[in-house]
């Protein structure tokens, strides 16, 4: 059971209002202790956490009004901002501590530690893997981690979330961490600059959220309108293009015999979302009969270039070693002479 920071300061005051003088001393100490470890969590949380600005002032309790005896609350490791599409799937990897193998692991949602609800639990078998459920959780000993799998997320599943450890006992706080999962609509592609030569064929796969199953599907040449070549059905075919929707989540586009024109920007879109792709066009490389690309033979000028800049470099590092072999030499003549007219 978690104890907050201003329950302990309650006891603390009170304590301090009954204590014997010698207890006194060890309450001041204990309770500045405890200021400043809470003071360093909160600048901690505020470091390293990633907080939404709209969601600071959860984050503050989180931080400040989850504090307990045991210190320091993240030990869990599994922080940060992750973004998914509506009815997708995403799976946490949350890590833990060795003398933690044997303990209760859960996940929970909700913006204040204290008050999150309990969504999965390892001692729970309705949240085991081998479930139906749309929330799963899964504890791997041998590497320390446990995973937590959420199916079919919506909009409204956007959230704080927590990764925790059960520590059992009123003076143990569990160990947890947070993380935010934003939900969102859209559409997006893994690689958004592909190239190929000319005369090949390219293919991009944009994936789109829940939402965009049934919107059309288009895909265009950026700035012209007239270009966007557009499916309803799942499926659209010309000489040059191929646009397939997969009706749940992924319309693949195919581009074919590729001209040098075909080079520039494009648009991957469903419904009022649309991504841009880079499609960069290279020449045709010469090959033989082997397939070993033929580079371009050097022209009898290049070559007498090529000469003449090598006989110019050999002559200018000759002409340097002579002037530093003359220099020395006058040098040294310069030297010896001196040292003939200090022995007369």
């Amino acid at each position: 059971m978690a104890i907050s920071v201003f329950s302990v300061l309650s006891h603390l005051l009170e304590e301090y209002a009954t204590g014997t003088p010698n207890k006194v001393k060890v309450i001041d100490a204990y309770l500045l202790y405890m200021l400043l470890t809470g003071a360093f969590q909160f600048l901690y949380c505020l470091l390293v956490g990633t907080f939404p600005f709209n969601s600071f002032l959860s984050g503050f309790l989180s931080c400040v009004g989850s504090f307990t005896l045991a210190g320091v609350l993240c030990t869990v490791s599994k922080e940060g901002e992750w973004t998914v599409f509506e009815g997708k799937s995403i799976t946490v990897p949350c890590h833990y501590k060795s003398e933690d193998t044997l303990n209760v692991k859960y996940w929970c949602q909700g913006s204040v530690y204290d008050f999150c609800s309990s969504l999965a639990r390892t001692d729970n078998p309705g949240t085991a893997p081998s479930s139906q459920a749309r929330v799963t959780i899964a504890d791997d000993p041998t590497q320390h981690v446990f995973t937590v799998t959420m199916r079919e997320l919506k909009e409204k599943d956007s959230g704080w979330y927590w990764c925790g450890v059960e520590k059992g006992g009123i003076w143990s706080k569990d160990s947890a961490t947070s993380l935010y999962i934003s939900v969102i609509q859209g559409i997006s592609v893994v690689n958004n600059e592909i190239s190929a030569e000319e005369g090949d064929s390219v293919t991009v796969q944009c994936q789109y959220s829940e939402k965009h199953r049934k919107d059309e599907k288009r895909w265009c040449r950026s700035g012209d309108v007239r270009s966007c070549s557009v499916t309803n059905s799942g499926t659209f075919i010309s000489k040059s293009l191929l646009i397939s929707d997969d009706r749940k989540d992924t319309v693949t586009v195919t581009m074919r015999q590729l001209e040098m024109r075909d080079s520039g920007w494009h648009l991957c879109g469903a419904g009022e979302h649309q991504v841009s792709v880079y499609v960069l066009v290279t020449p045709k490389s010469t090959t033989a009969a082997f397939g070993v690309k033929i580079q371009p033979s050097l022209t009898e000028a290049s070559v007498k270039a090529q000469d003449s800049k090598s006989y110019l470099l050999q002559c200018l590092l000759i002409a340097c070693g002579a002037l530093i072999l003359l220099t020395a030499i006058i040098g040294t003549r310069r030297i010896m002479r001196g040292y003939k007219l200090i022995n007369f």
